[in-house]
């Protein structure tokens, strides 16, 4: 212990340098530069915190204020506030008002996240929440992303469910489910179903198997292989259909080009 005051330390082999007003116990734990915090466990790293409290094994905790830490081998740092960090192997950084928990996560440059699962990255997420595996954020606001492989990015007050689907390209108030969905430059759509792509398409739902939408609007296509181009206030039902630069149809069967 040097080059402190106020300070409280019980265990083993710690090393405790310039804080004030904290707690340290346990084993083989560095601590420096940390005011009114408390850490408990072995070989942690406690280095200039504020009101933080933290217990495990082998965190690396470094400039954050105001936050929780559970767990092994986790990294929280880069002027992180008012975060709970619970589970092992996950990176935090330059994050406030978030909750993280799960395994393997990687979260940085957000804020009010709730992020659960594992092995997910959330970069520049705001009002996020995410709970799956292998989910990819970037750049995401007001937003739900649940299930596995699925990516989001560039997004605005989007729902996303099931898996490997991706949402970009500034899409804004769609719900995406099911599975390997893709969704480019969305507004207000609903897509449900399997393999279906779809691009500049507002306010439409979309139901089935693999169809393509590009550049419509208030269209409903419910089949497999069905594809529009350039319709509006529409409805294709059926398998392989093929609609382009066409107003106010209603389109069944089979095969058709209208």
């Amino acid at each position: 212990v040097s080059n402190g005051s106020l300070n409280s330390v019980m265990g083993v082999n710690n090393s405790v340098s310039n804080d004030t007003a904290s707690l340290i116990g346990g084993k083989s734990n560095q601590t420096s530069g940390n005011s009114q915090s408390a850490l408990f466990g072995q070989t942690n790293t406690l280095t200039n915190t504020t009101n933080v409290i933290a217990t495990g094994t082998s965190n690396k905790i470094v400039d954050i204020s105001c936050a929780s830490v559970v767990g092994f081998e986790n990294d929280i740092s880069g002027v992180t506030d008012n975060t709970i960090l619970f589970g092992y192997k996950n990176k935090v950084n330059a994050t406030r008002n978030g909750a993280v928990y799960g395994k393997l996560q990687d979260i940085s440059a957000s804020t009010g996240v709730v992020i659960s699962g594992e092995s997910n990255t959330v970069l520049a997420g705001t009002n996020v929440v995410a709970e799956g595996k292998s989910l990819n954020i970037n750049t995401v606001v007001e937003s739900a992303v649940f299930g596995t492989s699925n990516a989001v990015a560039n997004s605005n007050q989007v729902l996303v469910a099931g898996a490997s689907h991706n949402v970009s390209n500034t899409t804004v108030g769609s719900l995406v489910s099911g599975k390997s969905n893709v969704e480019n430059a969305g507004e207000n759509n609903m897509i449900g179903g399997e393999g279906q792509q779809t691009t500049t398409v507002k306010r439409s739902l979309v139901g089935g198997k693999s169809n393509t939408l590009a550049t419509s609007e208030e269209v409903l296509v419910v089949g497999k292989s069905n594809q529009t181009t350039t319709v509006k206030q529409s409805a294709v039902f059926g398998e392989n259909q093929q609609a382009s630069t066409t107003t106010h149809n209603l389109i069944t069967g089979k095969d058709h080009n209208v």
